[in-house]
């Protein structure tokens, strides 16, 4: 899907990843849907050359739901840098979530 369907469509990448990390479920997401929603943030995210702080957050967001609290961190901070001056950045979910990433990333 990632390589054929929406390989280049940088804004339908976005889409299918803030879908997945963004659903409210009352069971925990299957290991390879998360999988999916990182490689299509990540990809994404590459398309828009680093520069979408709304798809920074949602790498973010998929690097925690993937066990990587550290990434997780490092692309929220981006997303917070990017998002400076604009409306999204007066988003108080965005330092929220940088605070659950920080709280992960430092627990044994």
């Amino acid at each position: 899907l990632l390589d054929k369907v929406f390989k280049t469509n940088s804004a339908s990448l976005y889409s299918l990843s803030s879908t997945i990390v963004n659903a409210r479920r009352t069971q925990p997401a299957d290991p390879k849907l998360l999988k999916l929603a990182l490689d299509a943030a990540l990809r994404s995210d590459e398309l828009f050359q680093g520069k979408q702080p709304v798809v920074a957050n949602v790498l973010a967001r998929a690097y925690f739901l993937n066990g990587q609290p550290a990434k997780a961190v490092e692309a929220q901070e981006r997303a917070i840098k990017l998002a400076e001056g604009t409306d999204y950045g007066k988003n108080p979910g965005l330092a929220a979530a940088l605070a659950e990433y920080k709280k992960a990333a430092q627990a044994p």
